[in-house]
């Protein structure tokens, strides 16, 4: 009814802003959270190749070691 795009509409909530809570440690901008950036992006085209990223309500890559 809105015209929004589907992909806006079945995005997960997830990583967002809440992207911080999941680096152990000190945040800070830099190596921790690009890489987190990184295995995040990895982990959703994942489930999107294999068809799962609409079944699964919610999902994240491990968090970042300090």
């Amino acid at each position: 009814m809105l015209g929004v795009p589907p992909r806006f509409i079945s995005r997960h909530p997830f990583p967002g802003p809440g992207l911080a809570v999941r680096v152990m440690g000190d945040v800070t901008e830099g190596n921790k959270l690009d890489c987190l950036r990184e295995a995040d992006e990895i982990f959703i085209e994942c489930i999107k190749e294999y068809g799962l990223y609409d079944e699964i309500w919610q999902v994240r890559a491990p968090p970042a070691l300090p």
